[in-house]
């Protein structure tokens, strides 16, 4: 169902109401181009981080604790290649050697 901002914005609490206890979804036009969609945080797809920090931030509240918690998730670090190391069948001084004539 489409909303417009204006009316959004005058009856912001009840539109919030319908998406938590009916599950309803929006989409929010701005002069009848839509910019946002409003709807339950279960219904994103790959929004697993959402639901974590706000399990969190809801248990660190609960436990009096304030915590800061980004919004996106992490980044996963990028390790870099193990390289593996040089197996060699003779060994290095040895061959150094062998190419003199003493």
């Amino acid at each position: 169902m489409k909303v417009k901002t204006g009316q959004l914005k005058a009856k912001l609490s009840s539109y919030l109401h319908r998406v938590q206890e009916e599950g309803a979804s929006y989409v929010v036009c701005d002069r009848d181009r839509p910019v946002a969609l409003l709807c339950p945080l279960d219904q994103v797809p790959g929004n697993d981080w959402s639901r974590r920090r706000m399990t969190l931030l809801a248990q660190a509240r609960e436990a009096g604790l304030h915590l800061s918690i980004p919004s996106r998730s992490p980044a996963k670090p990028r390790l870099a290649p193990q390289k593996s190391p040089l197996a060699s069948k003779v060994p290095t001084v040895a061959s150094m050697r062998g190419d003199r004539s003493w």
